[in-house]
């Protein structure tokens, strides 16, 4: 059990860390560590808690970026919200009828012509937001949504290269628009999961099993997001500090890795 909940603690931290950084989220660190954890857990457990806990972890980055007068305009935070809240619901309503090992490939392929684009091809990035990315912010928020929703993968590995590539967002501006996002899409992503009841009975071999409510388990969210807080206003601090090529090559490579690990789950 110790050794259970360090690992819980260190992923968590680790999730933080990045997701404030970056802006992905955490759900591609999350869901491979509880298909390792917990194998015999069902897909809908997994997606589930893996929201619930970026959830709680955006609100304390966003949060962070809020002191840092880092936080995005008010019509781009309404923008977000409906779209976000339009995929998500959509998303969290296929969860159950659809193969979300397929989705999950679908995305590490998107993700690999991702990188690649950013290493071949350059992109003239503007320094402000102009009134004609309104539509793509919506887009955005809504495509990073519905497959959030539908993998637990949080969104942010795809509201990040969209961002970056439809809307020329200045790499600096990536992760705050992000997390914003992500906030609404995870909560409206989690919610139905609360009131469905567990249908696989091998789930109660799990050693928190006690902390499930509906497809959630309450436990897990609450050790990823106590340890990601930790570590979140480090990564504020490290966005501020990196310059965008740099980070743009980091992210690259990190994305790289995650598309390979997801066609491997």
């Amino acid at each position: 059990m110790n050794m259970e909940f360090l690992i819980l603690f260190l992923s968590g931290a680790s999730i933080g860390l990045f997701s404030s950084f970056f802006g992905i989220g955490g759900g591609a660190l999350i869901v491979p560590v509880l298909y390792s954890l917990y194998p015999d857990i069902t897909d809908t457990i997994v997606i589930s808690t893996s929201l619930g806990t970026i959830f709680l972890i955006t609100i304390v980055n966003s949060f962070n970026f809020y002191l840092g007068k880092m936080t995005p305009p008010s019509k781009i935070i309404i923008a977000f919200m409906f779209s976000t809240l339009i995929g998500g619901y959509l998303g969290s309503q296929l969860t159950y009828l659809v193969n979300t090992s397929v989705s999950k490939k679908i995305i590490a392929t998107t993700l690999i012509i991702i990188v690649l684009k950013n290493i071949f091809f350059k992109t003239t990035v503007k320094e402000e937001i102009v009134r004609d990315t309104t539509l793509n912010l919506g887009l955005t928020g809504f495509f990073g949504a519905f497959i959030s929703s539908l993998t637990g993968l949080g969104g942010g590995i795809i509201f990040v290269p969209m961002l970056l590539s439809l809307v020329k967002l200045p790499a600096k501006k990536v992760s705050p628009y992000s997390n914003i996002a992500m906030m609404f899409a995870t909560l409206v992503g989690t919610l139905p999961h609360f009131f469905n009841p567990l249908q696989n009975a091998n789930v109660l071999n799990v050693k928190l099993a006690p902390y499930f409510i509906g497809q959630v388990n309450i436990a897990i969210v609450l050790i990823l997001a106590v340890s990601a807080f930790f570590t979140s206003k480090l990564g504020v601090k490290f966005n501020d500090l990196v310059n965008e090529k740099t980070k743009k090559i980091l992210l690259s490579l990190l994305l790289l890795a995650l598309s390979m690990k997801m066609f491997l789950l």
